[in-house]
């Protein structure tokens, strides 16, 4: 939008190849972005991430160097947040420097090595922002699934806890009534047998 914006003011001319171009670029980018989970799924999650980022950042330069860096920088941004999500530290930074040469090479290709290296200085602060915010926000996610998994793992040992305490109090009552019992039977029995032997007595007298 940045760039055909630019165009419509006369700063920029497009032809109609690199318009076509470009969009077909720009879909193919907003597609993989929205649906890669199903295109790429047949592949080993390793190679699958490989695959997006370098098709991603493919398509990022392509557009810039087909209608100009205007508004790559909006485009590529996303991926160092998505980057953050699926690939473990060390692996990032190949995507942000994909991101950062996808960014920067038009620019280079439109304009001087001073523009150039200034923006990609400014890019590359934005870059490391848009990471630090995104890891920030992983970290956050991280810690609430981890509260919830503790407070399900409480409240599975408050239940357990009620289970036993209710057990236990059944158990109590049960040897309860084993002693009231034992106790009946015990004194009944001596009872019993004094009053036999009072009986016994009584007969021989």
């Amino acid at each position: 939008i940045v760039n055909f914006i630019t165009a419509a003011q006369g700063v920029a001319q497009y032809s109609a190849f690199q318009m076509v171009v470009g969009i077909l670029f720009g879909v193919i980018y907003l597609i993989l972005g929205m649906f890669d989970t199903e295109i790429f799924r047949r592949f080993p999650a390793n190679n699958g991430n490989f695959l997006f980022f370098s098709i991603q950042c493919a398509l990022v330069l392509g557009i810039g160097w087909t209608l100009g860096p205007g508004g790559t920088w909006l485009i590529g941004m996303p991926l160092a947040g998505i980057a953050v999500d699926r690939l473990a530290p060390r692996g990032r930074w190949f995507v942000y420097a994909g991101i950062l040469a996808a960014i920067v090479l038009p620019i280079l290709h439109y304009s001087t090595w001073e523009t150039a290296f200034m923006n990609g200085l400014i890019y590359a602060s934005a870059i490391f922002f848009v990471a630090i915010f995104s890891q920030i926000r992983l970290n956050e996610q991280q810690a609430r699934i981890k509260a919830e998994g503790l407070a399900k793992q409480l409240e599975s040992a408050n239940r357990r806890l009620t289970e036993y305490a209710s057990q236990a109090e059944e158990l109590a009552a049960t040897q309860e009534r084993n002693r009231l019992a034992r106790d009946i039977h015990d004194n009944l029995g001596h009872y019993l047998t004094i009053v036999n032997v009072q009986i016994e007595a009584a007969k021989v007298t």
